[in-house]
């Protein structure tokens, strides 16, 4: 090898040193950049020997400087901080919302407390009365705040899963695009390192959206899957990440696995941001909607239960009116009957469920020719009857209750009692199955602030609390048919009305979930207010008392001890403020986790970019070790022509 091609190979080698340096300098500040660095190797000499004295230099490989164990800790970190991220969001803001002043439950329940507490002063005081009206009506707006910002929450955060596994989609869909070029690049004998760098950074993208395990493969492709062993990507093939019907719980999103030929639903917490909308999505957002309704629906289950024992001050008991809130179960008492407005009578009666089973939610009326009751379907048909008496009659699971007789020859009632659009047939949700399940609210002491799951297998049906997994109704037989009782739970009564429970069935039963959404006030006739114990006694306030005795009562359920649930325990307001400390502690956990998680985060990728990153001022070195390398071999080729010149001059 001549001293010129010595001198070229140098310089070729310097240049090329030059181009790499000052490609790094260029990328300092992009996103995923891994710095380069130029392989050299001395040419061989092609006649060795002792005396030997080399070929020069030659640029084997531009490798990029990318270390796996580092990534994949950085890629781990990455989803880890992300999911933490996204929970302690949303825990900020519900913790920072249940405490502001504006929807605080204690302070619309002491409110309410304090107007009875200054009626029983004057029970008869029709001014008193409707402050207590008022503050009933300003407590249950108060519910129906709350109840609307964690409906918002629960939309938003769908919409948020769906935008996430979307993004997701799409970074899978990227990371299979660049298995493809590096795949060809490499076999044409090109070394792809930026788009080595564009695939890793949309596989850490897709690691901050969900946690993932990557397999590098011989023909340098990359294999994806989820921590589950899902794959995502399979060299240039893809499955995509999907939101549909979660299996079991109608009211959050389901996520599934589509393949070309199947989807496959995901259980289990994906990780990644996706994951941190999980969390809060299906274990913090139902707790809290599930014990705030539980208030709801305790307090207005005693104040109506306590109210329908006393007497108006008209000296009625137990008449439609006595339902100061709405009913916990069923359309209000007092929109049940109505009279036509032809009638001549001035009689009142009332409709309770007898037999829940047998409720069938048809739309009827009542009949009186003078001497008998007949009832009518809605084209006219007798249907039942004829009676004499109307009161304690029962037609299907109904019971009538007649609180003035002054019936009058021609009158008629139209009778409702819907089934749908109740709270005791909005408490199930069907996952799989069309049947109409009811739950009725029996014993408000026992209910507890969770979702139950009723499964069907063959002929039995078993029904799980989820709060502690504990089955609260072991395998039982399956009705045979519709308008048949199934067994009761935690204070809870249970019917299949129609349809039937058919084999792989399973239903969502959310007892207390909507309930604060429910709530509301059920009569405005201050009159109508049942505070006295004992009829036609001017300042009785005994069944009053009781009302404002309510206040510091163990109402609400203590939980569950040793699988039993305990009958009552805490007072409505220690119960909120208990539901207030409890997201404030999970909070708090959030947040420690989510500061953990950062330093993790900006351990591993510190720990990355020292490996993997641009330091300006060893490239600067770099450039100018270049430079002189250049100018040392631009001197051999100087001292090679002049050394030729000089043996030119010998001749």
């Amino acid at each position: 090898m001549s001293l010129t091609d010595i001198g070229i190979s140098g310089l070729l080698t310097a240049q090329k040193t030059m181009a790499v340096t000052s490609n790094n300098i260029a990328n300092v500040n992009t996103q995923g950049y891994s710095r380069q660095e130029v392989q050299l190797s001395s040419i061989s000499t092609n006649f060795p020997g002792s005396a030997s004295a080399g070929s020069g230099v030659l640029v084997t490989d531009v490798r990029r400087l990318a270390n796996s164990f580092l990534i994949g800790q950085l890629r781990d970190s990455t989803s880890l901080y992300n999911q933490k991220s996204t929970s302690a969001q949303y825990m900020n803001q519900i913790d920072s919302y249940l405490g502001n002043e504006s929807s605080v439950i204690t302070k619309g329940l002491d409110k309410f407390f304090a107007a009875a507490n200054a009626a029983s002063v004057d029970p008869v005081s029709l001014a008193a009365r409707q402050q207590v009206i008022s503050e009933a009506v300003s407590l249950s707006q108060r519910f129906n705040t709350v109840q609307e910002q964690l409906d918002s929450q629960s939309r938003l955060l769908s919409v948020q899963v769906e935008t996430a596994t979307s993004e997701a989609s799409a970074y899978i869909q990227g990371v299979a695009g660049y298995n493809k070029q590096i795949q060809e690049a490499l076999s044409n004998g090109s070394t792809p390192n930026d788009l080595m760098d564009k695939r890793e950074k949309t596989i850490q993208d897709l690691a901050a959206l969900t946690g993932i395990t990557v397999l590098p493969q011989p023909d340098g492709m990359v294999n994806v899957y989820l921590q589950s062993g899902h794959p995502l990507v399979l060299g240039t093939q893809t499955n995509a990440l999907k939101v549909g019907n979660h299996p079991v719980d109608p009211n959050i999103a389901g996520l599934f696995l589509e393949t070309s030929n199947s989807t496959i639903p995901l259980a289990g917490n994906l990780g990644g941001a996706i994951g941190g909308l999980q969390d809060y999505q299906t274990s913090v957002l139902p707790q809290v909607q599930n014990e705030v309704g539980r208030l709801a629906l305790v307090f207005s289950d005693n104040v109506n239960k306590l109210l329908g024992q006393g007497y108006d001050l008209d000296g009625h008991q137990g008449e439609a009116t006595s339902q100061l809130m709405n009913d916990v179960n069923w359309l209000p008492a007092n929109n049940r009957v109505s009279s036509d407005v032809s009638n001549a009578g001035n009689a009142r009666f009332s409709v309770n469920v007898s037999d829940m089973s047998a409720l069938t939610g048809d739309t009827f009326e009542v009949r009186y020719d003078g001497t008998n009751f007949t009832l009518h379907d809605d084209t006219g048909a007798s249907i039942a009857g004829p009676w004499m008496s109307l009161d304690s009659q029962t037609f299907q699971g109904l019971e009538f209750a007649v609180h003035d007789a002054s019936f009058s020859a021609g009158d008629s009632f139209q009778i409702s009692f819907p089934l749908s659009g109740v709270p005791a047939a909005d408490r199930v949700l069907a996952a799989e199955g069309d049947a109409t399940l009811l739950v009725a609210v029996d014993d408000s002491s026992k209910l507890q602030a969770t979702n139950y799951v009723l499964r069907v297998d063959g002929s039995n049906y078993q029904i799980t609390r989820e709060s502690d997994g504990k089955v609260v109704v072991p395998w039982a037989s399956v009705p045979a048919g519709p308008n048949n009782d199934l067994q009761g739970f935690d204070g809870l009564d249970i019917s299949l009305n129609k349809g039937a429970l058919n084999n792989g069935d399973i239903y969502l039963i959310q007892p207390s979930r909507r309930a604060a959404d429910e709530i509301g006030v059920a009569v405005d006739n201050a009159r109508a207010l049942a505070f006295a114990e004992i009829p036609d006694s001017a300042g009785d306030n005994k069944q009053l008392q009781k009302l404002v005795d309510l206040q510091n009562a163990g109402l609400v359920s203590d939980g569950v001890v040793n699988g039993s649930v305990v009958d009552g325990g805490v007072s409505l307001g220690e119960g909120y403020t208990r539901l207030v400390g409890r997201v404030a502690v999970m909070t708090s956990q959030v947040k420690t986790e989510l500061d953990t998680s950062q330093s993790l985060f900006e351990q591993t990728r510190d720990a990355r970019d020292g490996f993997s990153g641009v330091n300006l001022d060893e490239e600067a070195m770099n450039l100018v070790r270049a430079e002189q390398a250049y100018a040392a071999s631009a001197q051999i080729i100087s001292v090679a022509q002049s050394t030729f010149d000089t043996l030119l001059r010998l001749f």
